[in-house]
């Protein structure tokens, strides 16, 4: 029987039911693989042609919104572990980039290497990167942090050509993000979702509580055969989850679930011998 024949019956299909109750649990298990790797698959194509335009715009933001504020001829030298510039102004060059529409950091760069750091002058900048005299402030998840310039960067010397050149020669590269999107994620989904096998160890219960409600006995194998099956109407709602902003239905998967079993445990498909008395 073809996954897709499988797959159609799976959502109402009394003697299917019947049938695959008995069948190897090996045929189970992969009739769901196939499904989650269709799922896995689906969701991630979806979101990586999300993802792709996003970087593109990022990328394409970072050279023209960034670099472009760069003072041309502009030169960054480290000595003695004291970063200084070749800027004629001691003003600071402040360098913006909005990639959130909700900070309150009015910089995403400053380059001011006429004082050390400090965490008072850091605020005042609202920057999210302060590069000073002695070395670089930044903001993470744990507030604000200081790395100071050492051995390994004394001598360095940056010019404005050499970020803008560095800068196109990574987007050269970005076809091998782009590459490993769809695989990364494909694999990412189907992890998760494997762990779908051992929550059908607990709805096997409900499954043969059920047929026991019905008069039907099921053995312990017999029931979670069935939940392999039974859980396709539940999954394809938890990708529309995946795929579509704001979908959701309370406990649907749950309810869904339990309505597909109560709909396809027939009491008069079962053999005699598979009845209570």
């Amino acid at each position: 029987m073809s996954f897709w024949a499988r797959f159609k019956e799976s959502f109402y299909s009394p003697e299917f039911y019947k049938r695959v109750a008995h069948e190897p649990l090996s045929l189970g298990f992969k009739y769901l693989v196939s499904l989650l790797a269709i799922g896995a698959l689906a969701v991630s194509g979806i979101l990586a042609f999300e993802f792709i335009p996003f970087v593109q715009d990022f990328s394409n933001r970072v050279v023209v919104d960034v670099v472009a504020q760069l003072p041309e001829g502009l030169e960054f030298y480290i000595k003695g572990n004291t970063a200084s510039t070749n800027a004629t102004s001691s003003e600071p060059i402040f360098i913006t980039a909005q990639f959130d529409a909700t900070t309150t950091r009015a910089t995403f760069v400053v380059v001011d290497t006429t004082q050390a750091f400090s965490v008072n002058q850091f605020g005042a900048y609202r920057s999210y990167v302060w590069v000073a005299q002695d070395g670089i402030g930044y903001v993470d998840d744990t507030g604000v942090s200081f790395t100071p310039f050492e051995a390994e960067t004394d001598g360095l010397t940056l010019t404005r050509e050499m970020v803008v050149s560095g800068i196109t020669k990574a987007k050269s590269y970005l076809w091998i993000l782009y590459a490993l999107v769809v695989p990364v994620l494909f694999l990412l989904f189907l992890f998760i979702n494997m762990f779908t096998f051992l929550s059908l160890l607990v709805s096997a219960c409900f499954v043969w509580l059920i047929a026991w409600a019905k008069g039907i006995k099921l053995t312990y194998k017999s029931a979670y055969l069935i939940s392999l099956y039974a859980i396709t109407p539940s999954l394809l709602i938890s990708f529309l989850g995946f795929l579509i902003p704001g979908f959701g239905i309370p406990y649907a998967y749950s309810v869904i679930f339990l309505v597909v079993v109560a709909l396809n445990l027939d009491k008069k498909l079962f053999a005699p011998t598979e009845r209570s008395e």
